[in-house]
């Protein structure tokens, strides 16, 4: 099958990135690490193979949890938000990886308490790590993966 045949395909996060333990606050490491594992699990990265492009994006509701918040500012950045920058996966919502890097960039310039300034540093390290993926880079992981269950 040639590449312009190909559907863009949707795959979890958790399936690209290994997160690793976070070593910010000895009070909070464990619960940021077990956020970021969820916000992975609940995340998806976008693989378009006609442009050979990869997008994450990432599950609302994670991040409400990774970074101590309510909904209310992430309903304010969707209801803003331009076509494709927010999708829906059984009913749950997805922000695509600029758009969430840019509310997190905001929240940290805004004063915050030492504990929300590591939330949003832990969750910034796995939305950043996710960005850096390049195509070659995803297909690479995937292909392992398969090879790695069979």
């Amino acid at each position: 099958m040639s590449d312009t045949n190909l559907p863009i395909e949707l795959k979890p996060l958790s399936e690209l990135i290994d997160v690793k333990p976070i070593e910010i606050s000895p009070d909070l490491d464990e619960k940021l690490t077990e956020n970021n594992q969820v916000l992975a699990s609940k995340s998806i990265m976008e693989i378009d193979h006609q442009t050979k492009t990869p997008t994450p994006f990432f599950s609302v509701d994670s991040l409400v949890s990774c970074i101590g918040t309510d909904r209310k500012p992430f309903r304010e950045l969707m209801a803003d938000a331009e076509d494709g920058e927010v999708i829906k996966i059984n009913n749950e919502y997805l922000i695509r990886s600029d758009l969430t890097k840019q509310f997190l960039q905001e929240r940290s310039e805004q004063p915050r308490s030492c504990g929300e300034r590591a939330r949003i540093e832990a969750t910034r390290s796995i939305v950043n790590e996710a960005s850096k993926l390049e195509y070659e880079q995803v297909i690479a992981l995937l292909n392992n993966k398969v090879q790695g269950d069979e």
